[in-house]
């Protein structure tokens, strides 16, 4: 009996084969055609199943260097003129590089605990243009795509930490986008499973530069932190990232533009004011000075520190009292309610009542200003939050 049900099974197996061969076309020509960038065409081809193809002249696209011809769009299999034949009608992509300079984290040594030293390193880096899987870190990446059109960056698959999402992003909440992990932490199951093209980190995830390069040595990092925020980084940034996604360089120049104009046009109206940020944090509030992550208030937005001495030690700001407050006495008094921001309860009403901060010039003046926390905290640099940002700088003059 067994003899006979292998014998069925081998005579199947032998009619199927000859099925397949009989199938199989290997008579006339199959359409190559050479992709320069999305759906750009160099130029199409018939050719003879089982020959080679003669190599195109080598093309141009913009200013970014030719890297050669693959088989797919991420560009993991690259196509051998000279052995390999073309069987199927199929489209052969052309890679490209640009060169980036940006700013990344270093390890620089071990402290007394054993805990990595980090330092800052200006480079210059080459990356491939039109990454089709991405994963970014800084929230404001995020921002930025959906402002511009994220359907012109030619991401295919895209992650990014899902944790406290704002809701301006809750686009990116369907499950379409994979959750990449923290702000802080990736999720490496996630990650190996993306195998992302590009890595994008912001200033949380900044010193996870040199990890990620290790782990993921084929994976391009691009850093993009600004954590003292600044106008210039941000022109950087955009210039990176136009560089990286040609699709979506023009919009990021026109939402330069119009910052550029609204800061400009905001700076003609500070005249001499002076200005007090703080943060709200609970029932505490910190302050922020002159080269603070919110120093942007002094060395762009252009108003004079309420206190000029003041040095801020902590990347949360330094915290005082009410009292010190009073001393100050400024004319201006910035609130940013990091409760917000962190998706907890404030109590930034209870703070704009105190009798001390009412008393103030500012107090006195109704010259007390509430800031969009998720723009300050969370999303600075993105488009939609600089624009809020100088929307909450412009409420001293709309009064």
């Amino acid at each position: 009996m067994k003899k006979i049900i292998l014998l069925t099974l081998n005579t199947l197996l032998v009619f199927v084969l000859m099925s397949c061969n009989m199938g199989l076309d290997t008579d006339g020509d199959r359409t190559v055609e050479f992709v320069i960038n999305g759906d750009m065409m160099l130029e199409t081809l018939s050719v003879a199943y089982g020959e080679t193809i003669t190599e195109p002249e080598v093309p141009t696209f913009l200013e970014y260097t030719f890297e050669g011809w693959f088989q797919d769009t991420r560009h993991t299999r690259p196509w051998n003129f000279e052995i390999d034949t073309v069987r199927n009608n199929m489209k052969l992509y052309a890679r490209w590089t640009t060169t980036v300079t940006q700013t990344i984290s270093v390890q620089t040594g071990i402290d007394s605990s054993n805990a990595p030293i980090f330092g800052k390193e200006v480079r210059e880096t080459t990356m491939r243009v039109n990454p089709r899987v991405v994963v970014t870190f800084a929230l404001e990446v995020a921002d930025i795509l959906n402002y511009v059109g994220f359907e012109d960056t030619g991401i295919t698959y895209f992650g990014l930490p899902k944790s406290n999402l704002p809701e301006r992003l809750n686009v990116f909440s369907s499950n379409i986008y994979p959750n990449t992990g923290t702000l802080f932490e990736p999720n490496y199951d996630t990650l190996d499973l993306m195998m992302p093209d590009l890595i994008i980190l912001g200033g949380r995830s900044a010193n996870l530069y040199p990890t990620l390069k290790t782990r993921y040595p084929n994976t391009d990092i691009l850093d993009v932190s600004n954590n003292n925020f600044s106008f210039t980084v941000q022109s950087e940034v955009f210039n990176n990232l136009g560089l990286v996604f040609p699709g979506i360089k023009t919009p990021l120049q026109a939402a330069l533009t119009d910052i550029t104009s609204r800061l400009e046009a905001l700076q003609t109206k500070v005249s001499g004011q002076n200005a007090l940020f703080l943060q709200v944090n609970a029932d505490q509030i910190s302050v922020f000075g002159v080269g603070s992550r919110y120093g942007v208030v002094y060395n762009e937005f252009q108003f004079l520190a309420s206190d000029p001495n003041l040095q801020t030690l902590e990347a949360h700001g330094n915290v005082v009292s009410f009292e010190y407050v009073s001393e100050v006495n400024p004319q201006i008094i910035f609130l940013m309610d990091r409760s917000v921001a962190i998706g907890s309860s404030g109590s930034i009403t209870q703070i704009m009542e105190n009798a001390l901060i009412r008393n103030t010039v500012a107090g006195q003046n109704n010259a007390i200003y509430v800031v969009d926390a998720i723009s300050w905290y969370i999303l600075p640099g993105g488009i939609t939050s600089t624009l809020q940002m100088i929307q909450d700088m412009e409420q001293v003059f709309n009064n």
